[in-house]
């Protein structure tokens, strides 16, 4: 009786160096190399490739195309949306039958990934065949959040005029957090003009007025300003950072007048007399400004913020101060 190992007629031998046989299953091999060229043609969009690939698939693999995954557990509908291959996403939906909806492993849809990436015709492709605007990854991001990342005027129409949750909230907040964030007032306008709170608050800290500020657009605040209304129960913190942006905006009576609202709501607080000291800086009244900032120095000595202003502060004084004869 032969004591040769029986191989598979599907299979091919090398030799390695020491002699030993390394039986590679050529089935196997050929699985592989199937399912990686579908994932590269719905990511280059080479639809001869993908559709030669699919019926390969059908033919060979447990449960077809659709089942194959990329190492980060994306199918071809997935590459395709974050590659902004719209013909690729209408053959994989409308020809082999994709869910438009279907999650990856880490839970992105493919319109989240169109989103995430820029891809606006891909995206508008999806919602034409009802993707959900409103679906959402494992931490919460929205294809509206992308749009405003991405400062997508068009997509953020498009995602609201379907649906989208204007307010979804997640740790980077709203889509309009995102938007004044990223200084993109054409997006902030469209998100306040569907009815966006301004005041909404991420993190316990942020709402999107500071957004702005970190983003540095000053037409960004002008919008947020101009949207929010404050009634009897809003919070001290709202007026102190609305104060800081009218600096920002060159409107000192304002900030000064929301530095005393802050002040009055909460009178142990320093950011509010230092929200005073520098409005009335910036209006040139440096006594004033010095005993608001002592003020808020007292309430918080260890601020070097301050400490700074107020050294800047002193500065000014003696600049305008005429001189001793």
């Amino acid at each position: 009786m032969s004591t040769a190992a029986a191989r598979p007629s599907s299979s091919c031998a090398a030799t390695t160096s020491s002699g030993a046989d390394v039986v590679v299953d050529a089935r196997e091999e050929g699985m592989r190399r199937r399912r990686r060229l579908f994932l590269l043609a719905a990511m280059d969009g080479n639809l001869d490739l993908l559709a030669r690939m699919a019926a390969e698939l059908e033919a060979t693999a447990r449960g077809g195309a659709a089942c194959v995954r990329s190492t980060c557990g994306r199918q071809a509908l997935h590459l395709a949306a974050a590659n902004g291959q719209t013909d690729a996403c209408r053959y994989l939906v409308q020809d082999l039958a994709f869910p438009v909806d279907a999650p990856s492993s880490p839970g992105e849809t493919p319109l989240l990934l169109a989103a995430t990436f820029g891809h606006t015709a891909a995206a508008v492709y999806l919602l034409d065949r009802g993707a959900s605007p409103r679906a959402t990854d494992g931490d919460g991001e929205t294809s509206l959040h992308w749009a405003a990342y991405n400062g997508d005027r068009e997509l953020a129409m498009l995602l609201l005029s379907r649906g989208a949750d204007v307010d979804a909230a997640n740790p980077r907040g709203t889509p309009l957090h995102v938007a004044a964030a990223g200084a993109h007032p054409a997006v902030v306008d469209i998100l306040l003009r569907h009815g966006a709170d301004p005041s909404k608050v991420a993190n316990c800290v942020f709402t999107p007025l500071v957004s702005s500020l970190l983003g540095g657009s000053l037409e960004c605040m002008k919008l947020l300003i101009q949207a929010m209304k404050f009634d009897g129960d809003t919070d001290a913190s709202l007026y102190s950072n609305r104060s800081i942006c009218w600096l920002h905006l060159g409107i000192a009576d304002d900030a000064l007048s929301d530095a005393w609202a802050c002040i009055r709501m909460r009178p142990d607080w320093a950011k509010g007399y230092y929200r005073q000291g520098m409005a009335l800086c910036s209006l040139q009244d440096y006594a004033g400004a010095s005993d608001a900032l002592l003020r808020a120095s007292k309430l918080d000595p260890d601020d070097d913020t301050i400490a700074e202003a107020l050294r800047v502060v002193s500065e000014c004084a003696k600049r305008v101060s005429p001189s001793p004869h």
